[in-house]
């Protein structure tokens, strides 16, 4: 009950504390659950594919597991930081001062095409890509172009929250509907809700979920049977998906997968 934030990689799960302070679990593959860092007082948690981040109540960053892309090396210094985001080999950070910063694998782009520029509020790591969302509620993405998620970001000022999965993008509009872009290959696009007053989005490798308000959680391949729904290689219902456990509450403010 004294968990405040929670994060995903491949095969490891990281979470932080009221106190700050962090536990993780999982493949302990390149010490990603052994080399977690003691102590209190961390703000942020965010992992990769086989890495893990958090930012200190000091600002800065800090990096652990696979070190094979400089996804721990590479690690920016400084103690201005207040967002962080894994891809599968690099990671993505926002300053106070609303520029961005990554570091780690840079196959396509992920890395050095970052955008310049003080007005970024909001960021989101996928596979080899990054979205970010700026001040004036216009979206950027950068890096592999696989499926689209780049060329196909849309255009608009009118977006307030962002996320990704492996090869897509989604975005929350200011009046509550969700646009998705690029893989579509298991519904990750064209079943997303019709709900238009989502407040909070995230993204998995094929699937995505969506919280309303009132409701539990909506996600990208509904059934119909329950709030939480399942859009991993179109799986429908909660019974389809064994070894997963799900809890729910009706304020809307908790999932444990």
């Amino acid at each position: 009950s004294d968990f405040m934030a929670v994060a995903a990689g491949w095969d490891h799960s990281a979470a932080m504390r009221t106190d700050g302070s962090l536990v993780s679990w999982g493949s302990d593959l390149h010490s990603v659950v052994g080399d977690t860092p003691g102590g209190m007082g961390h703000v942020a948690v965010a992992s990769g594919g086989l890495h893990s981040l958090a930012i200190t109540s000091a600002g800065s960053i800090v990096s652990w597991g696979r070190d094979t892309y400089n996804e721990v090396s590479g690690t920016p210094t400084g103690n201005n930081f207040v967002a962080i985001a894994g891809g599968s080999y690099h990671s993505l950070a926002l300053r106070s001062d609303g520029s961005l910063a990554a570091w780690g694998g840079d196959n396509y782009g992920q890395v050095s095409d970052t955008p310049t520029g003080n007005d970024f509020t909001a960021i989101a790591a996928g596979h080899y890509f990054n979205l970010a969302l700026r001040s004036d509620g216009s979206l950027v993405a950068w890096g592999q172009e696989a499926y689209g998620q780049v060329s196909d970001c849309p255009d608009g000022n009118d977006f307030v929250d962002i996320a990704t999965g492996f090869y897509f993008g989604l975005a929350i509009r200011t009046d509550g509907s969700i646009v998705g872009w690029g893989d579509d290959r298991w519904g990750q696009i064209t079943d997303i809700p019709a709900e238009g007053d989502v407040t909070d989005i995230a993204g998995g490798g094929y699937h995505a979920i969506a919280l309303v308000p009132g409701l539990s959680l909506a996600d990208f391949d509904q059934d119909g049977d329950v709030d939480l729904y399942v859009a991993n290689y179109r799986t429908t219902t909660l019974q389809d998906m064994p070894g997963t456990r799900f809890t729910l509450t009706r304020d809307g403010d908790r999932i444990v997968i």
